[in-house]
């Protein structure tokens, strides 16, 4: 079989642009967030610091509060499956909370990063979270700037699940007028201002001439244009050959007139903050979906955790994924996508030097939730890339939702993104030492816990932890993350995760958990063991799959946990662990089996084809051709041959682009593969044909 890269089991790409900030970013107190097989207590320390979109280390905190800090215990606290839920020990929900508190610390310090303005609203503490939410709404609404809302046509409940087939959904884009009432089998993707643009041209020139001005000074030293963004840039820029950035806030800290930070918080306050308020704040929400608190902003004030100004150059791009940016998804809450230059159909003149500029062509936003399952273009006639309407005009979205940046093929596109967050809304208990603590009462009852505090959006927590699941192994890493569908159960990305941790041997291995000899599990149980796991992990990804149905990877893994639980039931000879029939294994049941595998497979390198005919590059760009040549075997189980020829010959050609991402090594031993299986279903039809009564 075909065995699965653990780089890419342990690859987990939420943000394109993370690293950590230069050394004078702001240095950070946490308390100890760790897992280990006792709990321990700690007075060490180092130094953090706060990267601009990822978690803090837990081993690189420095000046902790020493009655705080804590080491988290995950051994034998965690099942591996996630139906104990309401079984919880008194111990793993304090563990729970302490990690609760670990990241609002990190999201408390995030949002005072940034030197600009932060939402300006009324003095409203006497009011409860969710009558400040609803009147900030109400008052934002009355003060943005006109939108639209783009849709996928996709019958959600309240709860995010299709009650359509996820293989049959297809989305349809639609714009909906924000006044009107909106039909339930639409999901919002994104909104993009009409009429009003947030920035006026006079504004825009001044932010470009800074940024330009910075690029200027560091092609001075040499390096050349194309190695520019490589220089400067604190993100992970992928295709730096192209692409340029710049942080908003050292082009500020270089403004020698003093006036680009006046522009940029007036822009915020006046503009992006009720924007955002109106768009995604508590009014834009059904009543089930504001109860439970998974889709809209929180009542604390708006704020930037960092901003950028981004430079795609279409004219040096060596091919069509160029200028461009991988699928991923972003930190923060919101993010806002300004243009500060015209496309190629819309006329622009710079007030400033009276010169009309030459538009780019191509561009824009690619929001996966937009294509269409038939590879026409996305919505039925629609596309899936969204562009502002204008020069100065804006897109804004959650942090949530995957998109790319879609390739510029020619001319130079220029962006502000603003990545939001949001300050904490209710008061921290202290301690004698000011210490920050959470106070944590149980009902008996129905063993469930009711908090003092709920600081920040459910988003940006299940982002902090599904971004610590990486750095763990087994339990802990299944803890996190069932933590983080606790905090946000429609997020996709986590259910994702959990699914393919688990597939791979979520609780490691399960005699070797237990040091006693004594305690050591029969092999009865350890396939019973194994076989929840499998199921659990099925669960995980068909959930992921219903969230998040257009992800290519997704769909793979779904595909490769079928195989692996059919693997299982023919080696075991039971559908059942614990089942005493050894002939539970029909052949009915092993083509079911097939036949879902197949059509994961299959879907996953459909969507794939989608992402390069809009030249969209993606995390799952390194395993295509493991998901060809696994869902080529498949049809050869199935017997068919001919479906395998035609899904594996793709590989043989020597200019297939596919083969052309891997090393020198893997294309040989991928191509080998590929020849020999192709050899073996020519032989098959021929052993068939001869065997024709027909022949």
């Amino acid at each position: 079989g075909i065995s699965i890269p653990i780089s890419f089991l342990l690859c987990y790409q939420a943000v394109a642009w993370v690293c950590p900030r230069s050394a004078n970013s702001l240095p950070v107190q946490a308390s100890t967030f760790t897992c280990a097989g006792t709990s321990t207590s700690s007075s060490s320390s180092t130094v953090a610091y706060l990267s601009s979109g990822g978690a803090v280390s837990p081993s690189a905190v420095e000046e902790s509060r020493s009655d705080t800090d804590f080491t988290l215990t995950t051994n034998n606290q965690h099942t591996g499956t996630s139906k104990c839920i309401q079984q919880k020990s008194q111990e793993q929900l304090q563990w729970e909370d302490n990690a609760l508190v670990w990241i609002d610390d990190i999201l408390q310090q995030k949002s005072f990063q940034s030197p600009f303005a932060i939402e300006n609203i009324d003095d409203d503490s006497r009011m409860s979270e969710s009558e400040r939410t609803r009147t900030r709404s109400t008052n934002s609404n009355s003060n943005a700037v006109p939108f639209e809302w783009v849709c996928s046509d996709r019958n959600f409940t309240s709860q995010g699940k299709d009650h359509a087939d996820v293989s049959s959904t297809i989305a349809t884009t639609d714009i909906i007028d924000k006044k009107a009432p909106r039909a339930q089998e639409q999901q919002n993707i994104a909104i993009r201002t009409m009429d009003t643009p947030l920035l006026d041209t006079k504004s825009i020139t001044s932010i470009r001439t800074a940024a330009h001005l910075l690029w200027s000074r560091e092609s001075e030293l040499g390096l050349g244009e194309e190695n520019v963004a490589s220089s400067s840039s604190r993100f992970t820029l992928q295709f730096a050959d192209t692409n340029s950035e710049c942080h908003l806030d050292d082009l500020v800290a270089s403004d020698e007139t003093g006036d680009l930070k006046g522009i940029v918080d007036n822009l915020l306050t006046t503009k992006i903050y009720p924007l955002v308020r109106a768009a995604f704040g508590s009014s834009s929400c059904s009543d089930d979906q504001r109860q439970h608190q998974h889709c809209h902003l929180t009542a604390g004030n708006l704020c930037v955790y960092d901003s950028l100004v981004v430079r795609y150059n279409g004219d040096m791009a060596k091919d069509n994924f160029g200028a461009s940016q991988p699928l991923h998804r972003d930190g923060g809450v919101v993010s806002v996508n300004i243009a500060l230059n015209p496309h190629e159909h819309e006329e622009y003149k710079d007030d400033e030097n009276e010169d009309e500029e030459r538009g780019f062509i191509g561009g824009g936003t690619f929001f996966e939730d937009l294509l269409a399952d038939n590879g026409e273009d996305g919505g039925g006639g629609g596309s899936p890339i969204l562009r502002p309407t204008g020069t100065g005009h804006a897109v804004a979205h959650l942090s949530t939702k995957r998109h790319a940046g879609a390739p510029t093929t020619s001319g130079i596109r220029e962006i502000l993104v603003f990545f939001l967050t949001q300050r904490g809304t209710k008061e921290i208990k202290t301690g004698s030492s000011g210490s920050m603590s959470i106070s944590t009462t149980m009902d008996t009852n129905t063993n469930t816990r009711a908090s003092t505090r709920n600081q920040f959006p459910a988003i940006e927590r299940a982002f902090h932890l599904k971004m610590k699941s990486r750095e763990m192994q087994g339990r802990g890493a299944l803890v996190c993350l069932d933590l983080a569908i606790q905090q946000n159960p429609n997020d996709g990305e986590a259910h994702f995760l959990k699914g393919s941790q688990l597939m791979r041997g979520g609780n490691e291995n399960y005699a070797s958990n237990n040091n006693n000899e004594s305690q050591a599990i029969s092999p009865q149980q350890e396939h019973q063991q194994r076989w929840e796991e499998i199921h659990q992990s099925l669960h995980h990804l068909n959930e992921a799959k219903e969230l998040s149905s257009y992800d290519a990877r997704v769909n793979f893994f779904a595909g490769l946990a079928y195989k692996q639980r059919l693997a299982f039931i023919k080696r075991t000879g039971q559908m059942d662990p614990q089942s005493t029939s050894m002939s539970d294994c029909s052949d009915s049941e092993e083509g079911k089996e097939l036949e879902e595998t197949m059509r994961n497979l299959q879907r996953a390198v459909d969507l794939y084809g989608i992402y390069q005919n809009y030249g969209i590059s993606s995390d799952f760009d390194s395993d295509i051709v493991m998901a060809i040549l696994t869902l080529g075997e498949v049809y050869i189980q199935m017997d068919r041959y001919s479906d395998a020829i035609q899904c594996i010959a793709t590989l043989s050609s020597e200019d297939n682009l596919y083969m052309q991402r891997l090393e020198e090594d893997n294309v040989l031993r991928f191509r080998k593969r590929a020849q020999d299986l192709i050899e073996y279903c020519e032989d098959q039809l021929k052993n068939l044909e001869r065997m024709s009564p027909l022949s």
